[in-house]
């Protein structure tokens, strides 16, 4: 599904659904695979933000703050260095980045 959608011809309403078809997989992996879990939560994020949702993308990052506390910036920060996203990017370029630095300013 996620290499179907690197095309550039891809709707908005694809990506929609592939946000939310991550924020699905989390219900289904959070008691078997946290780490898997957490993955699917940034994923969901970072696809709501390219869409310019920030109001859902806000949505996994609350559930996954709530559900591993102090845990979560060290995850966040650990998804960072494996890839998650370039730090060297611009917030602009980056809208996981630009999410995750608003939410820990709101909280």
């Amino acid at each position: 599904m996620e290499a179907f959608l690197q095309n550039h011809r891809t709707t908005p309403d694809k990506r929609s659904k592939l946000a939310l078809y991550y924020k699905l997989k989390i219900d289904l992996l959070v008691e078997e695979s946290r780490e898997t879990a957490l993955d699917c939560y940034m994923k969901s994020a970072m696809e709501y933000m390219k869409l310019s949702l920030q109001s859902k993308a806000f949505e996994p990052l609350s559930v996954a703050r709530l559900r591993e506390g102090r845990n979560y910036d060290r995850f966040a920060d650990n998804y960072a260095k494996r890839g998650g996203w370039t730090p060297k990017l611009s917030k602009i370029n980056n809208p996981f980045q630009t999410a995750y630095t608003t939410y820990k300013w709101r909280y």
